[in-house]
């Protein structure tokens, strides 16, 4: 059997090797959109990979966000564009990727990491729980949301140029945003310590109650990238 390879890229060049699964896979996006995604949103981010002579099998990308909890802001990270070739499905490679993302937060001390299901019973079984709707309003006014909201992320330059580009190239396109007919947010407790500090329970608490902790709170996500 050929040995198999998890690895995360962070270096640009390494990580335009996932372009083309990207493309297979999430095929209703543009080129422009994954011209812009690729020059631009994975500057920042992380790709994790399956890998087996060369040949990107599996992929995780994580994408960071600063997010305002409760009145402090945390880094958060978003999963995006998970996606298995089709000619290795249910061998693993997906789950492979997803543990070794899950590591590589738990060693920044993220508290907890969101993503948008396609289908909620994908994720069940990684720990993932719904916590709150999408929000569809991509552009409510800062006062806005600190006035009401308990959780969101920070606009700040790049979160605004990006969103603006990004909408400015859907326009350009006429497609729409990709998402599920009901889209949701899922999360998943990253590191209990954090997750403590964050809300005040004790470490101890059950990755489900610090869930239910969470859902329990103003939640403002509008993010897909």
């Amino acid at each position: 059997m050929k040995q198999t390879e998890v690895r995360v890229l962070t270096d640009l060049r390494d990580k335009i090797r996932t372009r083309e699964l990207y493309q297979d896979i999430f095929n209703e996006d543009s080129d422009a959109f994954v011209s812009f995604y690729y020059e631009d949103r994975c500057r920042d981010n992380k790709i994790v990979i399956s890998e087996q002579d060369g040949h990107i099998l599996s992929m995780a990308h994580i994408n960071p966000y600063h997010m305002m909890v409760k009145g402090q802001n945390v880094k958060i990270y978003y999963i995006y564009a998970v996606a298995t070739d089709r000619a290795y499905r249910h061998e693993g490679h997906m789950r492979e990727v997803l543990e070794c993302a899950f590591r590589e937060m738990q060693e920044e001390d993220i508290p907890f990491c969101f993503l948008i299901p396609v289908d909620e019973k994908i994720y069940e079984p990684f720990g993932f729980e719904t916590i709150a709707e999408y929000q569809t309003d991509r552009h409510p006014d800062p006062e806005t949301l600190q006035k009401q909201y308990d959780v969101y992320c920070v606009r700040d330059e790049d979160y605004q140029r990006r969103l603006q580009e990004e909408e400015r190239i859907a326009m350009l396109d006429g497609e729409s945003d990709g998402l599920p007919e009901h889209p949701v947010i899922m999360a998943k407790v990253i590191s209990k310590e954090a997750f403590a500090k964050l809300s005040g329970l004790a470490v101890n608490t059950p990755p489900e109650q610090m869930l239910a902790w969470l859902r329990e709170q103003k939640i403002y996500i509008s993010e897909d990238i």
